[in-house]
Parts: structure tokens; sequence; C-alpha cells
């Protein structure tokens, strides 16, 4: 089992909502962003697949 971790860093003064998804697939998770920090997100686990597609939205407030 592996676990697809996505890593963000914010280099704002402001935090940043994000929604993290699969490629093409509503599989999705949400997460603030702190000013000036980093994020890693657990995005999903599957068996024997280590490259996975994702994509990032920022979120609006």
């Amino acid at each position: 089992m592996l676990d697809h971790v996505v890593s963000m860093k914010n280099n704002c003064s402001k935090r940043i909502g994000v929604k993290v998804c699969y490629y093409g697939s509503d599989r999705c998770i949400d997460s603030m962003v702190p000013a000036y920090k980093r994020v890693d997100l657990i995005l999903g686990s599957m068996n024997q697949v280590s490259v996975f597609r994702y994509s990032i939205f920022q979120k609006e407030k």
C-alpha cells in the first residue's frame, strides 16, 4: 500500500485554501495552507500505484 502525498508551500503572508484532486476525478481533499508554511496532504492510498497525476485549485474565500 502506497500513500499519495502532495506537498504545498505557501510563501505568501495570507493563508490559502486549496482543493487537491486526482487528475480528471472527483476524488478530492480540501485544505488550508497557513502563511509561510508547508503542508503535506495524503490524497489517497493504492496498491502498487506509485505514479499518479493530480490537480490543485485555489478555493474561493
